[in-house]
């Protein structure tokens, strides 16, 4: 055996492999595995518990499979005690059988397994069981048969037992052989013959009976079977018999197999002479194997067989997964078609599996299947309706005990950027006692996880995950403190919210994208992830990536003429784009067609008559439906003026610029500009400027108006501004010079102040007048 490090066990002579182990190198691996088996097929597992174990926060899982297959099915104990029984393996197969130990933390793997072989169990019945009379001598039945197709072991013997009618005792023989002779019966006497097969396990199930009258020199052959015709789901064929004997009616078995395990037969009985059956409910493109014998005074015909196989194509074995979700009851989900019947079997054993199973059926895709407390069941699923469909691999499911129970109704009551708040109920209603929970976060883009424990003796608990990432993904998974049976979910975080404030300045041969630092409102996100920029091209109907930038601008060349681009822009995604912000989306369609209005064919535009009026309206004849848009050219008095154009039976109006657009079916358009318009075709979504003109200088002249009339504006307010304050500051010159020369005009060097009088009691105002221009008055109070 391989030296394992910190197991527990001194591999080495020197002690090194138990040496500097910490909780992450700590292997538990448990020792001593070994079995038995009982009759009952049973197999039961001991092992011996790996050094410095948790006794109370681990749990052992047991792991079988055939040999020669990769996949480990998987049964769980659900508790920390040394044995286990298994109760679920096929019996006369070779498994290979390990123990692994699950905490809370971690799952310990090991490779070392036990091989073991599951006992015999009881074998099948013997098939196509065919009586005659022994010519030689009287009172001589001659049987034989076929060996059962799954016989579950080493078949020792087979018993034969045969009654005589009115009789109700059974004699029986031995033999080792698919065949024997069954002789010292009553001549002129009905028999009924049976057989069955034995193994180590006990006496198997009993084949068909037969029967057959013992008179000499009368022989009855065996019926004509003949296919008629066949489907997906059906086979249609005919019976008759070639002899004057009575027929009373036929006996049809109908053989198939799905698994090798097991052989499924459907039994028909047919009363009458002739007759033509059909057999619905079957599988396509499945093997059928048709036998039937026929029922007459004198006993038993031979059998007679045929071949036939369905039509169409075999429908796939549904998936089936099932899990305890308490003491009693187990669901079952599958994927499979719709609009069917299937039906849910299960047992507690391979044998009572495909023998007297427990079944119910639904038109759904998931049940919940009440069962007994604290056994081991196999679950399948298969297909009943319209036709009997291949079976699912079984599934293995070990019911909890009581002290093993999941927390219930685990749900998310709240999930931010960074955060997760969860709630569940207590396994039990008001405990009595505080309860210690595990709550472990797994990160399913970092692959990392960690465990948080929560006390609490509440009914309903309610916790708070902190600590996550914007748009991450979590598996949480909640279970008690004792490894019981976890409940679980999954969490995806609120991403970064997208940028503000994207804008786009056009240049001459490329744009600039510009948008606010998520830093200003994210302070979960840092200028160094930086941004990705994607463009959708509509008329391409094409997504590019143009790549990333730390930056608040992205840089975006060699845009075509005449597309629609929408421009997004996110906090740039983490580990293979798992981890992404939300996107800031902008059209941007201000790019011309790059074609001419002359290059193309106009439709007719027919003046038809002047407005009298109002000489500058005129009427126009639109020849054929189309959209229009209406450019409007240089008035009379030479300027561009927005025009008011009424369409009688027109559609919608919009406005661009000094452009107007009109969906114009045929009637009779009038405009207030007279013959200074200009109607010309629409193009895919930017209007022309008019005939003969390219949409780059609709573009040049849509920027020329809006200057036109921007810059005189300014112009006008920056020439009012400078006068007013020239004016402001001539007056605030004139009056200084006029109050320093009134002040020293009464300025008395005797008091060292200028005095001034009203006449009126206003009293003396004393003026000191400092160097320069500043003026201090002194005023008494």
């Amino acid at each position: 055996m391989v030296a394992e490090r910190c197991d527990g066990y001194l591999d080495c002579s020197d002690g090194s492999d138990e040496r500097n182990c910490t909780d992450d190198t700590i292997v538990y691996k448990v020792q001593n595995l070994q079995w038995t088996a009982d009759f009952s097929g049973a197999v039961t597992l001991t092992w011996a518990r790996p050094k410095r174990m948790s006794s109370t926060s681990c749990v052992y899982n047991v792991y079988y499979r055939t040999v020669g297959e990769s996949i480990w099915k998987v049964l769980e104990t659900h508790s920390n005690k040394t044995n286990s029984v298994l109760k679920v393996l096929k019996p006369d197969c070779t498994y290979q059988v390990k123990v692994q130990v699950q905490c809370l933390s971690r799952v310990y793997n090991t490779n070392d397994f036990i091989t073991l072989r599951a006992p015999e169990g009881l074998p099948d019945a013997p098939f196509n069981l065919q009586l005659s009379l022994k010519k030689e001598a009287e009172g001589v039945v001659t049987g034989c048969w076929s060996p059962p197709v799954n016989a579950h072991g080493l078949i020792r013997e087979f018993i034969v037992e045969y009654s005589r009618s009115g009789s109700k005792e059974w004699s029986s023989l031995r033999t080792t052989k698919n065949y024997t002779e069954i002789k010292n019966l009553q001549v002129n006497a009905l028999y009924t013959v049976r057989v069955a097969a034995v193994t180590s396990r006990g006496v198997g199930n009993w084949s068909d009976s037969k029967s057959i009258t013992t008179i000499k020199g009368k022989v009855i052959p065996p019926p004509v079977i003949r296919v008629e015709g066949y489907t997906e789901d059906s086979i249609s064929f005919s019976l008759k018999m070639n002899t004057n004997i009575k027929v009373s009616g036929y006996v049809v078995n109908i053989y198939w197999t799905f698994d090798t395990h097991r052989q499924e037969k459907r039994t028909l009985t047919i009363e009458g002479e002739k007759s033509i059956q059909k057999v619905a409910n079957l599988t396509a493109q499945t093997p059928y194997e048709i036998s039937a014998w026929a029922k007459t005074e004198l006993g038993d015909s031979p059998l007679s067989f045929v071949h036939v196989m369905t039509g169409g194509t075999r429908p796939a074995a549904p998936s089936l997964k099932a899990r305890a979700i308490n003491q009693t009851a187990v669901e079952c989900n599958w994927t499979g078609p719709r609009n069917v019947v299937y039906g849910i079997f299960y047992a507690t054993s391979f044998l009572e599996l495909y023998r007297s199973p427990h079944n119910t059926t639904t038109t759904s895709h998931n049940i919940t299947v009440i069962v007994q407390r604290d056994e081991q069941y196999l679950f399948l699923v298969r297909v009943m309706s319209p036709y009997q469909g291949p079976p699912s691999d079984y599934v293995v499911v070990k019911m909890i005990p009581d002290n093993r129970l999941p927390p219930r109704h685990l749900h998310s009551v709240l999930t931010g950027k960074t955060f997760a708040v969860i709630k569940w109920e207590s396994p039990y209603d008001s405990p009595d006692q505080d309860m210690l929970y595990a709550v472990a976060v797994k990160d399913l883009v970092r692959k990392t996880d960690k465990i948080y424990k929560v006390k609490t003796r509440n009914s309903t608990v309610e916790y708070t995950i902190k600590k996550l990432e914007p748009g991450g993904k979590y598996h949480v998974i909640v279970q008690l403190g004792n490894m019981s049976k976890e409940s679980s979910m999954k969490i995806n975080t609120v991403p970064l919210s997208a940028p503000d404030a994207l804008k786009i300045i056009t240049e001459n041969d490329h744009i600039l994208l510009f948008w606010k630092s998520l830093a200003l409102k994210e302070s979960n996100f840092n200028e160094s992830r930086g941004y990705e920029i994607h463009m959708f091209d509509s008329l391409m109907n094409s997504t590019a990536y143009l790549g990333n930038t730390t930056e608040n601008f992205f840089k975006v060349s060699n845009l075509k003429i005449g597309h629609n681009y929408s421009f997004t822009v996110r906090a740039r995604c983490l580990y293979s784009g798992q981890m992404c912000g939300e996107p800031a989306t902008l059209l941007y369609d201000e790019l011309g067609t790059g074609k001419t209005l002359t290059s193309s064919p106009l439709p007719q535009l027919t003046l038809i008559k002047a407005s009298e009026a109002d000489p500058r309206r005129s009427y126009y004849n639109i020849t054929q439906p189309i959209t229009w848009w209406l450019s409007v050219l240089a008035g009379q008095d030479g300027r561009n003026h927005p025009a008011i154009f009424r369409c009688e039976y027109c559609g919608n109006l919009a406005m661009f610029g000094w452009v107007w657009s009109i969906n114009t079916p045929l009637g009779h358009c009038t405009s207030n500009m007279g013959r200074n318009v200009a109607l010309v075709a629409n193009s895919a979504f930017h209007p022309p400027c008019s005939v003969g003109e390219d949409s780059s200088a609709s573009k040049t002249d849509k920027s020329t108006d809006v200057a036109a009339i921007v810059v005189p504006i300014l112009f006008v307010l920056l020439v009012t501004l400078g006068i007013g304050f020239i004016v402001l500051y001539t007056r605030h010159r004139r009056l200084q010079s006029s109050f320093t020369a009134f002040a020293n005009s009464h300025y008395s060097s005797r008091l060292g102040s200028a005095i001034f009088s009203s006449g009126d009691d206003l009293g003396t105002w004393n003026l000191g007048i400092l160097v320069g221009s500043d003026l201090v008055w002194k005023i008494p109070l």
